[in-house]
């Protein structure tokens, strides 16, 4: 990454992607006495639970999913108990 610390960093971006390509090409590192200390408190809604399953049975489960034009893991939460 070439150092860009002559470029300040943007008040506002027009949209999430034109603040990726910013930092794709911009280091913090540049800008760290720019920075100042926040709280924030994160409630995280769920979690991820693993599973293993045989392979044949995963590949059928992508299977069903994509003829149903879903995720495999969108079929498991919303359609498993309800069949």
């Amino acid at each position: 990454m070439k150092s860009t610390y002559n470029d300040p960093i943007p008040d506002e971006f027009d949209s999430l992607q034109a603040a990726g390509d910013y930092w794709d090409e911009h280091s913090l590192a540049d800008h760290w006495e720019e920075t100042e200390e926040v709280d924030f408190s994160v409630r995280l809604q769920g979690s991820t639970v693993l599973i293993p399953i045989e392979q044949k049975l995963a590949e059928r489960l992508r299977m069903v999913a994509r003829r149903q034009g879903l995720s495999a893991e969108t079929l498991v939460n919303l359609c498993w108990l309800s069949m």
